[in-house]
């Protein structure tokens, strides 16, 4: 799985549980009752997942911005590197020019 899809997967698989739940209620011959104690247990199970799909979708987009930072500032060095280079080779052309 890449990296970009992760944040998509999770909310995924919160809309499949909740798509599922209402397709089991259409289709499922229960009483009131057992609806409502299936109702309660999805959500349960839904409200613990939630804030660890967030969890884990935070510490990805902290790592990804890192990565992104730290690609950055090698790529400002190599401009400045490269720049100071070539600052240096046009002041030696006009020099000798």
């Amino acid at each position: 799985m890449s990296k970009d899809n992760d944040g998509g997967f999770f909310l995924g698989l919160i809309l499949g549980g909740l798509i599922g739940a209402g397709l089991a209620l259409l289709y499922a011959p229960k009483s009131g009752e057992e609806t409502r104690e299936y109702l309660r247990e999805k959500a349960l199970e839904l409200k613990e997942k939630v804030p660890e799909a967030f969890k884990e979708g935070v510490e990805k987009g902290k790592t990804a911005v890192m990565e992104g930072l730290e690609k950055g500032k090698a790529l400002v060095t190599e401009s400045f590197e490269k720049t100071k280079t070539l600052l240096e080779e046009k002041k030696t052309e006009l020099k000798e020019g």
